[in-house]
């Protein structure tokens, strides 16, 4: 699907003065993919100490830069993909609640790198980050599939690129399949290469019947668990069980995701185009699930809990040394940083950090503090619900 470029053509004069290519010991990469999916928990995936869902994630961990303390800006899914794609928080991109639009002065990573010769493909799979509400807004072509690696207009685009030594591509995806209600219908793929997992020995009625009850139940399970218990007359053996299933479904969904990431890097390498490459692996937000003293449980919206914050952040590329970086890192560092390894000086509108020279070994980490706030939603949010909280980490 074409979209209409009348909005950021007029900034792409002044965006290619400021994308004016710095310093680098080589030349940009010709592909980079910025890989977002929603409600990703890091603790939930091999490079962040997972229970061994994504082997594919772990493979590609090898060859990257593994940000261990990366903290998103908001729980909510439309501030938090405008904060990765802008390089500002909400009183820079406009986005406090969702679905909204992104303020139409906001100079996002997509236009930077059009500016700087880049074509933009978009999988606009998610409704909160919508080409049509700002996100992406230099996307010349994009489609609303969610992102198979077989998917026609990806593969055309890679082919474009592999065949025109000339050619640029930057790659956005941003979608969902790990977002509660989780998805049963990858179970057999659970039972098949995750036999232990305590889900699998679950009877078949007994999943049944918590899976039918936790799907017209899921808001209030997942927002007021205790009282919900309580009012369902769950005993304390479905309360085991039901924690059991939903984990079970949520890391089967995440080794889907696994899946499709493998592929996607599949694609670009039989195109041998992975060594031409900046590919970056993030996520909008996590999820709080079974934490012992929440009443907030599979899910992610009105809390700020660490699990929630908390999400991975993975760059791989040939222009740095790959390892784990401790410090403190935040979503609106994305935009500057993967400008900066392209070589481009980014947006003076961006908030974040440009952490190129501290990946190129040239600069000391810098002291982040990592600001989260709740998101509200569009439609009846309630303007009280903005609120700022302090998520510092230790550094």
């Amino acid at each position: 699907m074409l979209f209409d470029r009348t909005r950021w053509q007029f900034v792409a004069t002044a965006l290619v003065l400021s994308s004016t290519a710095v310093a680098a010991s080589e030349p940009p990469p010709r592909l980079v993919v910025i890989y977002a999916p929603c409600t990703v928990s890091a603790k939930y995936l091999d490079p962040y100490g997972g229970p061994g869902f994504t082997p594919n994630l772990a493979e590609f961990a090898k060859e990257a830069a593994v940000f261990t303390a990366h903290r998103t800006e908001a729980n909510g899914s439309g501030p938090a993909f405008a904060s990765i794609f802008s390089g500002q928080q909400a009183d820079g991109h406009g986005v406090f609640s969702h679905p909204s639009e992104i303020a139409p002065h906001v100079d996002d990573l997509s236009e930077v790198l059009h500016a700087a010769g880049y074509e933009i493909f978009y999988w606009d799979t998610h409704r909160m980050a919508d080409h049509d509400l700002g996100y992406v807004q230099a996307a010349g072509y994009a489609t609303d599939r969610l992102p198979y690696p077989q998917t026609p207009e990806f593969l055309l685009a890679l082919d474009k690129l592999s065949e025109d030594p000339s050619a640029k591509l930057a790659v956005f995806a941003a979608f969902s399949v790990t977002h509660s209600p989780y998805d049963p219908t990858v179970l057999e793929s659970l039972k098949l290469k995750h036999p232990s997992h305590s889900l699998t020995r679950m009877d078949p009625s007994t999943f049944d019947r918590l899976y039918d009850l936790y799907l017209k139940n899921t808001l209030p399970l997942s927002t007021r668990y205790e009282r919900t218990v309580a009012t369902l007359g769950l005993t304390a053996e479905d309360e085991v069980n039901l924690a059991i299933m939903l984990d079970g479904l949520y890391s089967a969904n995440i080794d889907r995701l696994d899946l499709l990431f493998r592929g996607l890097l599949d694609q670009i390498d039989q195109r041998r185009l992975r060594d031409d490459s900046l590919i970056i692996f993030t996520a909008d937000h996590g999820e709080s699930m079974n934490e012992a003293k929440s009443n907030t449980r599979w899910n992610h919206a009105g809390t700020l809990r660490t699990e929630v914050l908390t999400v991975p952040w993975l760059i791989a590329g040939s222009a740095f040394v790959p390892g784990s970086y401790e410090f403190v890192t935040r979503s609106i560092d994305v935009a500057p940083t993967v400008a900066g390894l392209i070589g481009l000086n980014g947006s003076p509108q961006w908030q974040g950090v440009n952490l190129a020279p501290v990946l190129r070994g040239e600069a000391a980490p810098p002291r982040l503090v990592a600001y989260s706030r709740r998101a509200g939603v569009a439609a009846g949010g309630d303007p009280a619900d903005q609120k700022f909280h302090n998520a510092r980490s230790e550094e």
